[in-house]
């Protein structure tokens, strides 16, 4: 099988059909939950040598030199989950060799309701916690919230800084908070180690926006010249599980 999202509800993403080589749209758009895709040109579907840290299917994003932005770098795809107030998400990630981090870009993570991004500040109807990678290659949580200091995401750092042709794996629990209370809370564990443990946090405003979303994002920027990378880059994704 190619890379499965197993779902709480017992869904799984994507099927069977979705053929190994660059992924087709138009199935990937077919797969129950998926409600939009894009650059899925620049995903494939590929195996890994034996004995890799990693499952034996993996899924390859590309991102082209010069380029930034979800629309010229990366793929996205938005899984709608059913509603829960907490999801833990998990998956393998390996940056390819000589990787340029430039200025940063963003990784796949939870997200709720609108999966507020795009410098929009969040108004409690959605919410969303990425990562991204940040110059040097820092890793942090990107969180879209009610309280967020300015427009774009949160930066909250995590104390890692990756390694390329490294396999890691990313673990996230994200627990919804109660309407007119700051009590949700994000924990990150890299490789089973606790890195991240965040509470007081206010997602929503509502009865809307629980943990609902899967949000596949993945590109570099930012917006600008400055973040694109000099070359073609890639990363690899495996072992996704959403429960």
């Amino acid at each position: 099988m190619a890379l499965t999202v197993a779902i709480s509800c017992g869904w799984t993403f994507p099927t069977p059909e979705i053929s190994s080589g660059v992924v087709d749209k138009r199935e990937l758009k077919k797969v129950p939950g998926v409600l939009w895709a894009k650059g899925t040109d620049r995903m494939s579907i590929l195996s890994l040598t034996p004995g890799s840290a990693s499952s034996s299917r993996t899924v390859r994003v590309r991102y082209p030199a010069g380029k930034w932005g979800p629309t010229e770098s990366g793929a996205s795809f938005l899984v709608d989950l059913p509603p829960k107030k907490e999801y833990r998400s998990s998956y393998r990630i390996r940056f390819s060799e000589n990787f340029q981090f430039t200025k940063g870009g963003k990784l796949p993570g939870l997200a709720g309701g609108t999966a507020t991004t795009g410098l929009e500040r969040p108004n409690g109807d959605g919410w969303s916690a990425r990562y991204m990678w940040r110059d040097r290659g820092e890793l942090v949580l990107y969180l879209y919230h009610m309280d967020q200091a300015e427009r774009q995401g949160d930066d909250i750092p995590l104390s890692f800084r990756i390694t390329p042709e490294k396999w890691f794996q990313l673990t996230q629990v994200v627990t919804a908070n109660d309407p007119g209370k700051s009590n949700g809370r994000i924990q990150i564990w890299i490789d089973g180690k606790k890195v991240l443990d965040r509470k007081g946090l206010r997602l929503r405003s509502g009865s809307q926006a629980l943990v609902d979303r899967f949000y596949f994002s993945t590109f570099f920027g930012g917006k600008g010249p400055q973040w694109a990378p000099k070359s073609d880059q890639h990363i690899d994704f495996a072992d996704f599980s959403v429960q």
